[in-house]
């Protein structure tokens, strides 16, 4: 009797040894499984699907993938931080949506994300008046295109008068008409007070007008030289 119960724990012994033994196993092989499903763990992208520019068109894109990864949008190309961020200036040539496309490279694996650069309303409005000036210098206002002679002074008043009416164009494009015309032979377009009303003497002419619309295009033309420069240092 005494051998039957030694045999029986003897047995019991084994058993709960040999189930120890598979359960350490098992966890053994689940974390290696979930080591090798870390390593091969996908190569992404994450960031937004759109960015906007600035004034000048510049935009810039930012996101997060593998640490040290490549990360390329056409000629540019940045290394991912040990934290997988990275930053890339995108430079938009003309005022309308681009689609890009954004390439994180790390060893043998490579990805990719589509990306929109879209155009600010401020530099959309930049790009219109850049041009618009543009168009009004290659273009001869009708102040130019008249011929500068000297009048006598019998047909000096017939000559004032035949300009009443008459439409011209500033710099700017802006359409004004004659209103009448001084004894110093400047032409009045309004007879109200403006910012343009370089004498302030309560009208507006139109070589006032001319200008104050010169002077203007020079200073924008200056500012954005400079912005230029700056952001180029």
């Amino acid at each position: 009797m005494k051998k039957i119960v030694g045999i029986a724990v003897v047995s019991a012994s084994v058993f709960m040894l040999a189930g120890c033994s598979t359960e350490k196993e098992q966890k053994r092989e689940a974390t290696i499984s979930q080591s090798s499903s870390e390593e091969k763990k996908k190569l992404e992208i994450i960031c937004f699907k759109t960015f906007e520019t600035d004034e000048l068109g510049k935009a810039i894109i930012t996101g997060t993938t593998e640490p040290d990864a490549i990360v390329s949008i056409e000629n540019q190309k940045e290394t991912a931080d040990e934290h997988g961020l990275f930053r890339i200036e995108y430079q938009l040539s003309e005022p309308k949506t681009k689609e890009l496309t954004l390439t994180a490279k790390i060893k043998n694996e490579e990805t990719e994300k589509k990306i929109q650069i879209e155009p600010s309303l401020s530099y959309q409005r930049s790009k219109e008046s850049s041009s618009t000036v543009a168009v009004a210098e290659t273009q001869p206002s009708s102040e130019t295109t008249q011929p500068q002679t000297t009048p006598s002074t019998s047909a000096e008043q017939p000559k004032k008068d035949d300009q009443v009416g008459q439409v011209l164009v500033t710099p700017n494009g802006e359409a004004v008409t004659v209103l009448r015309v001084l004894p110093n032979g400047e032409r009045v377009v309004s007879e109200e007070t403006s910012q343009a009303d370089l004498n302030n003497d309560g009208i507006l002419t139109y070589e006032e007008l001319v200008q104050a619309e010169n002077d203007l295009n020079k200073q924008t033309e200056e500012i954005r030289r400079r912005q230029l420069e700056e952001r180029e240092q």
